[in-house]
């Protein structure tokens, strides 16, 4: 995830994407949040982001990074699952994305690589 060096430009960029109910800006939102350190707002707008577009794995594995990156481990595997159980060949994305790091020692998280590269 691109970590944003000044908040003005930031600060612009969420206005923008206020009133927008586009999945798209909504998880522009939620990133844009979570660079900023802004965790409660961050954690609302990922919730939020969620229902936007369920059936959407790409944006279930987006929205595992930013839950990773927030310390949110729990609520990560949980949308690394959604993730993955829509979309198993994001399971190479999972498996390098750098952000999702700190979950790997995560036995849950091997679980979810292990189960998506399995045959359905």
């Amino acid at each position: 995830m691109a970590r944003l060096g000044e908040a003005g430009p930031a600060e612009e960029i969420l206005k923008s994407l206020e009133d927008s109910p586009a999945p798209s800006a909504l998880y522009a939102r939620a990133e844009t949040l979570t660079a900023l350190g802004r965790v409660d707002e961050a954690r609302a707008a990922i919730a939020k982001s969620e229902s936007a577009d369920p059936e959407n794995g790409t944006l279930f594995l987006n929205l595992a990074c930013l839950r990773t990156i927030l310390g949110d481990h729990d609520e990560a595997i949980r949308l690394l699952s959604r993730a993955l159980g829509r979309h198993p060949f994001l399971r190479e994305q999972a498996r390098t994305d750098p952000d999702l790091h700190p979950l790997r020692a995560d036995p849950r998280f091997a679980a979810l690589i292990e189960k998506a590269g399995k045959p359905r």
